[in-house]
């Protein structure tokens, strides 16, 4: 990362998880992370506290804008896949993240299910629309000791490169 200092990465392993749920020592990331008791997890970034729900709604909000560019209308609904593993708090903080992000989640369904019903099977990041409300799937890795870096690393050259040919083409 250019700015590691404020790079935050792997955010969804700290999903609808509390302190008392996260072992620093397995889960240390470069970045200030507070897990204290019952309270929700949380990261100092710019002189405040996030949430994993609000650093998420943060790149989901990234993917509707840059999926609304290729489309008539940007996406007002969302299909949001999650890792089978994930439990109902995890679940519902992915939700919430959604709908932090302006968007209808309609469903929140398990990345394999997600790839035999798109027969994606070995793709690690889509976003794809159909007909009618015309949801965004977001999808991420599977592993939960990676945190899907392989998609971060995906995302985050799409993202330099989306920048990168914004800023030639208003030169230009």
């Amino acid at each position: 990362a250019a700015h590691p200092e404020t790079s935050i990465t792997s955010i969804k392993r700290f999903m609808g998880r509390r302190g008392s749920n996260v072992n620093l020592s397995e889960d240390a990331l470069g970045y200030p992370l507070r897990a204290d008791g019952n309270a929700p997890v949380t990261v100092s970034l710019h002189g405040r506290e996030w949430t994993p729900e609000e650093v998420s709604a943060e790149i989901l909000k990234l993917l509707k804008t840059l999926a609304g560019e290729g489309m008539i209308e940007p996406p007002e609904a969302a299909v949001i896949t999650v890792p089978a593993y994930f439990n109902d708090a995890q679940r519902n903080a992915t939700r919430k993240a959604g709908e932090l992000a302006g968007l209808r989640v309609d469903r929140i369904i398990n990345e394999p299910t997600a790839a035999a019903m798109a027969a994606w099977g070995a793709w690690r990041v889509g976003l794809g629309q159909t007909r009618g409300p015309r949801p965004m799937h977001a999808c991420d890795g599977r592993e939960p000791a990676t945190g899907g870096e392989s998609s971060c690393h995906l995302l985050a050259t799409r993202l330099v490169l989306t920048v990168c040919w914004r800023t030639s083409s208003r030169q230009k």
